[in-house]
Protein backbone atom coordinates (compact mmCIF):
# COMPACT_ATOMS: atom_id res chain seq x y z
CA UNK A 1 0.00 0.00 0.00
CA UNK A 2 0.99 3.48 -0.35
CA UNK A 3 2.71 5.45 2.43
CA UNK A 4 1.94 8.64 3.54
CA UNK A 5 5.17 10.60 5.41
CA UNK A 6 3.46 10.53 8.95
CA UNK A 7 2.33 6.67 8.94
CA UNK A 8 3.13 3.63 6.73
CA UNK A 9 -0.56 2.29 5.84
CA UNK A 10 0.42 -1.27 6.52
CA UNK A 11 0.12 -0.10 9.99
CA UNK A 12 -3.70 -0.01 10.89
CA UNK A 13 -6.92 -1.74 11.50
CA UNK A 14 -10.44 -1.40 10.72
CA UNK A 15 -13.42 -1.41 13.59
CA UNK A 16 -16.64 -1.82 13.09
CA UNK A 17 -18.67 -0.04 15.57
CA UNK A 18 -22.79 -0.87 15.31
CA UNK A 19 -26.03 -2.75 16.83
CA UNK A 20 -25.06 -6.37 17.40
CA UNK A 21 -28.60 -6.80 15.58
CA UNK A 22 -26.67 -5.53 12.50
CA UNK A 23 -23.73 -7.47 12.71
CA UNK A 24 -25.76 -10.74 13.07
CA UNK A 25 -27.67 -9.60 10.27
CA UNK A 26 -24.63 -8.64 7.69
CA UNK A 27 -22.32 -11.21 9.65
CA UNK A 28 -20.44 -11.91 6.19
CA UNK A 29 -19.42 -8.41 5.64
CA UNK A 30 -18.57 -7.73 9.05
CA UNK A 31 -15.97 -10.62 8.93
CA UNK A 32 -14.15 -7.95 6.55
CA UNK A 33 -13.70 -5.53 9.59
CA UNK A 34 -10.45 -6.16 11.59
CA UNK A 35 -12.59 -6.01 14.90
CA UNK A 36 -16.40 -5.91 15.72
CA UNK A 37 -17.49 -3.66 18.62
CA UNK A 38 -21.42 -3.65 19.48
CA UNK A 39 -23.41 -0.31 20.81
CA UNK A 40 -24.42 -2.64 23.85
CA UNK A 41 -21.10 -3.66 24.70
CA UNK A 42 -19.65 0.29 24.47
CA UNK A 43 -23.08 1.62 26.35
CA UNK A 44 -21.02 -0.01 29.36
CA UNK A 45 -18.52 3.33 29.15
CA UNK A 46 -20.45 5.41 27.41
CA UNK A 47 -23.82 5.72 28.20
CA UNK A 48 -24.50 7.52 24.86
CA UNK A 49 -24.93 4.64 23.30
CA UNK A 50 -27.03 2.87 25.96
Amino acid sequence: MKQNRWVPYNDFDTVLLAPKDFIQRFARDAETFGSTLTFEDTARWLHKFG
